[in-house]
């Protein structure tokens, strides 16, 4: 398995004049052949393509006509550079991603090492850089494939591709590999039957379903006037300003601070949650659907856009998308099964009885079903749903669900249509 480790790099101010000449070559490259591809692409209407193998040809006669590639790039992250632009073209026609874009100074600057890089513990190797102190703050166990080294405005970093089935060059990292599997072991051993289902909220983040709610960090009123503020400040600078870099500077340590807090909540909770339990459900939303605009065109103008924007604002403050995504890689690593359910109508389902009516939610905090009487607080109750469609579809089907009569038609909502009476 395919590991990330990220790490804090501490170096020197003379090294850091040369991860950041090493960062702009690559940038260069990239904005330069991204260039070339569109105007090829251009020029004959889409009949050609210029991958990786004709760029890659290219390299060596571009160093010639521009000589610091050679003295302040890294090669090998030059060569990494053009491989991943053939793969931010491939996924845009694919419709995965967007058109890729060209990068300034002030975007995300990082270049990755395959090779040639070394690790000691305290610092990392990298050519033409030379030995960087780093924060280790674990053992990487196993292979290290590559390592990627990035600035987010603040501060450097290092993060090393390991590969966690294979050994560690290393006998403490070889140890410190088998101290994490017999952990691992332990904690499938203990989670067994254990199951959980998760609905998730705006004013209650995440409700389980064994009836406990946990919070998340938020931003507060005042850091987001903050933020205003300082993008104020910005807008006001000139481009390419003194002024206009410093005012970025300190909206990107507020930004990053606010970051920071709400990614380590999130591997905080969902860390345990995959260690205490063997099988995990969670809805299947579509947070870009849900936080889409209600602006709507000249033509169709959208209504109560303000409240929207609000409500918008409040789900991408608790990162629904990113919490989903953690809490799945860490449940394949960690052997708890992970179950994603359609969303629809579970807030309106009755966790007893599995009828289904509007009628049922007496406020949004309360739930009362109209027909079997049963009452419960409203996000446990939908918790409970969750949980009860993830294990009726790991056992092949949909519950029935039975439908309000003077609700409409009745209509399931899993893979094979279920309808009841009333």
């Amino acid at each position: 398995m395919l590991r990330g480790f990220k790490f804090q790099l501490t170096p020197k101010p003379g090294q850091e004049e040369r991860l950041r000449r090493a960062s702009g070559c690559c940038r260069f490259v990239w904005n330069w052949f991204l260039a070339q591809k569109e105007a090829v692409y251009r020029a004959s209407e889409g009949r050609v393509h210029c991958g990786f193998k004709e760029h890659s040809a290219q390299l060596p006669h571009l160093k010639m006509h521009y000589p610091w590639l050679a003295t302040d790039a890294l090669s090998q992250a030059l060569q990494q550079t053009l491989r991943d632009l053939d793969t931010a073209y491939s996924t845009f026609f694919q419709k995965k991603r967007g058109h890729p874009r060209f990068k300034n100074k002030d975007s995300r600057q990082s270049f990755r090492v395959p090779q040639g890089f070394k690790v000691n513990g305290q610092a990392v190797y990298l050519p033409k850089i030379g030995w960087i102190r780093c924060r280790f703050s674990r053992l990487i166990p196993g292979e290290i494939r590559s390592v990627s080294v990035s600035f987010d405005g603040r501060k450097w970093h290092a993060s090393f591709l390991a590969n966690t089935a294979a050994p560690a060059a290393t006998r403490a990292g070889r140890l410190a590999q088998a101290e994490a599997k017999a952990k691992e072991a332990r904690l499938s051993l203990a989670s067994v039957g254990r199951l959980l289902g998760i609905d998730w909220g705006i004013d209650q983040p995440l409700t389980l379903s064994s009836g406990q709610v946990v919070q998340l960090p938020r931003v507060s009123t005042r850091q987001r006037d903050r933020l205003a503020i300082l993008q104020r400040r910005i807008s006001s600078k000139k481009p390419g300003s003194k002024h206009r870099r410093k005012a970025v500077l300190k909206l990107r340590r507020l930004a990053g601070k606010i970051g920071n807090r709400r990614i380590d909540a999130l591997h905080q909770v969902t860390t345990r949650l995959a260690q205490s339990h063997s099988l995990i459900a969670v809805e299947d939303l579509q947070v870009a659907q849900i936080t889409a605009s209600a602006k709507g065109t000249v033509e169709a103008p959208g209504s109560r856009v303000a409240q929207k924007a609000w409500l918008n604002r409040s789900i991408l403050d608790l990162s629904p998308g990113l919490f989903r995504r953690i809490l799945e890689y860490k449940c394949n690593r960690l052997g708890c099964r992970f179950v994603a359910v359609p969303p629809a109508y579970s807030s309106q389902e009755c966790s007893y009885c599995h009828h289904v009516s509007g009628s049922s939610r007496v406020d949004r905090d309360w739930f009362a079903c109209v027909a079997c009487g049963h009452t419960e607080n409203a996000d446990l109750n939908a918790a409970k749903v969750i949980l009860h469609r993830a294990v009726s579809l790991l056992e092949g089907g949909w519950p029935s669900t039975v439908w309000c009569a003077s609700e409409g038609p009745a209509f399931g909502y899993g893979p094979e249509t279920c309808s009841g009476a009333a």
